[in-house]
Formats: C-alpha cells, structure tokens, sequence
C-alpha cells in the first residue's frame, strides 16, 4: 500500500509513472523457509534442503537480486545486486550498524538534554 501510494505520488508530482520493474521492495529482519544450498561439514558434501532462513540485521541478496543498504543521516544510501554467495546464506547487512547499543546509548544520553 505505501509503496503503491508513493508511485501515485511520485506521478502527480513529475507526470510519468512508476517503473514498476525497477523498483527495490525487499525487507529485514525476518525469518523465511527457502530452498538452500550449503556445505555440510559433516558429511563434507554440498546439500541442498528447505530450511528456514533467519535475517536479523540483514537482507536477502540472491543472485541479481536488488536491495537497498541505508546509511546514516550523513552518509548516502546505497542500491546493491545480490551475488547470491552460499556462504552468506545469500544474505548481506541491511546498514551500517550503531555506534553503541541502544543499552548503552539509554545510559549515556539523557532525554532531558534533548527537551
């Protein structure tokens, strides 16, 4: 819905419409059951089997796929091509990360400073 709201916008405001093939729509931080190839050290072969995927700080990047990893207020963000590596899981990080935990950052600033 949001997605399709800004292509509407988008429209109004330049007069040509959405090109709906070029578009990145990927999400983060979930968990989803694909068919997976990987190196079983235990058998030493390569195995191939549905299993469940989990992407806590990351993205799905599969071969040719296209993603996008923010950056922060200064820095830009970037559009990327999935390589689709079996050693990431076809996976890559989403961002850049924090500076410091939300724990510490609780600790350290305090909201009054801000008000």
């Amino acid at each position: 819905v949001m997605l399709e709201t800004l292509a509407s916008v988008v429209q109004e405001l330049t007069g040509h419409e959405a090109d709906w093939a070029r578009i990145v729509n990927i999400h983060h931080n979930y968990a989803t059951r694909e068919k997976t190839t990987y190196f079983d050290h235990e058998t030493g072969r390569e195995e191939t089997k549905m299993l469940w995927i989990t992407r806590k700080g990351a993205t799905s990047a599969k071969d040719g796929q296209y993603g996008i990893i923010p950056g922060s207020m200064g820095v830009g963000s970037f559009i990327v091509c999935g390589k689709g590596s079996k050693d990431s899981w076809e996976s890559c990080s989403h961002g850049a990360g924090r500076r410091m935990s939300r724990t510490k950052a609780k600790k350290i600033i305090l909201q009054n400073r801000f008000e």
